[in-house]
């Protein structure tokens, strides 16, 4: 059966009074992908009958996309908002999730936002959750429509689902018991995986990383000043992985090419050099090893943080390109996220 023929529903989750026009776009982008779109908490649940519903229908969805603003939402009795009990039952059954979380809350405007001290701990403890998953960022509706259909669409790619079909296509009944279970198969390892994804890899604990220190080995040539000559000098540059990792990171939150990521390396290592006073006046041009960097690169790909990147380029584009894994997205925002003041 092609592709074509089958629909996936998808279950869009999120706080409602001050996220309209980001639903809207999220909607349409999703409409527009073929998708049937479900979202019970436009029905505001308030009560067990209405909780039994919105679970029924998570069930039946093949996928659970949730949108996080500035406000925690309606709760039930036990003070946990129902836009958080739906995450967390379409993690525990074990479809795949995507959160949406924007990248400035503290930035939103007062309506849009929580005054209530105990709601904005909740809200804050629920972002930290979401982010220990796959989860992405936005600042506009605008934004956030072309960011989840990228999203959806890889989504798809990386984890499979059942979707609808019309009944001319669908599955003859004796087939569907081997189909179940084939998806229970999928589901389990689906899970598996999906804890690999926000965790270093197994065995990287051998490997050098965090506070542990990397030498850089930096040439330079400078002018002698009473003859006017020319020498070449070396220093070497002792820094953490964590500093690293923390400087070039940010240039793989979408995509960065090799030659990018190297220049930037360039940078990072001669600025630690000039702040730690070990670079002397009237150098004219320096540069950190090569080979160096090759390590660099070559350890955080060991350790789980980067990925190379598998977009199709045009044929004239011969860069190597590198993103960050969902691993090193979540080590980032730990090395580089404002912490809030004691």
């Amino acid at each position: 059966m092609a592709n074509s023929e089958k629909r996936y529903q998808v279950f869009v989750s999120s706080t409602y009074r001050d996220l309209g026009e980001e639903r809207q776009q999220v909607m349409q982008a999703l409409l527009e992908l073929d998708c049937i779109v479900a979202g019970m908490e436009l029905f505001l649940a308030s009560d067990d009958d209405q909780w039994t519903l919105i679970k029924r229908v998570i069930d039946d969805c093949d996928y659970y996309l949730v949108i996080i603003g500035g406000r925690y939402g309606s709760t039930d009795a036990t003070g946990i908002s129902y836009t958080e009990k739906e995450y967390d039952y379409a993690v525990e059954n074990g479809k795949p999730v995507i959160s949406f979380l924007h990248a400035e809350p503290e930035k939103l405007e007062v309506g849009k936002s929580e005054i209530d001290a105990d709601s904005r701990q909740r809200l804050e403890a629920f972002r930290a959750k979401a982010q220990q998953r796959m989860c992405r960022y936005w600042r506009t509706a605008e934004e956030l429509g072309g960011i989840v259909s990228r999203s959806y669409i890889k989504l798809t790619k990386s984890h499979a689902a059942i979707g609808w079909v019309s009944a001319d296509n669908a599955v003859p009944i004796e087939a569907q018991a081997e189909l179940a279970q084939l998806r229970n198969q999928v589901t389990e390892l689906r899970l598996q995986l999906e804890r690999g994804r926000v965790s270093a890899p197994e065995g990287t604990d051998r490997l050098a990383q965090g506070g542990d220190l990397c030498p850089i080995n930096f040439d330079f040539a400078i002018r002698e000043a009473e003859t006017q000559t020319f020498r070449r000098e070396r220093r070497m540059a002792r820094l953490s992985w964590d500093e690293i990792f923390a400087s070039l990171g940010p240039l793989m939150l979408n995509e960065s090419a090799e030659t990018k990521l190297q220049s930037a390396f360039q940078n990072f290592v001669a600025v630690r050099l000039r702040e730690s006073g070990d670079l002397p006046s009237g150098i004219l041009s320096g540069s950190a090893s090569s080979d160096d960097f090759q390590s660099v690169k070559l350890q955080l790909l060991a350790l789980g943080l980067i990925q190379k990147s598998e977009r199709r380029r045009g044929v004239n584009d011969s860069n190597i390109y590198w993103s960050l894994t969902p691993y090193g997205e979540s080590k980032l925002i730990q090395l580089r996220a404002v912490q809030r003041a004691p």
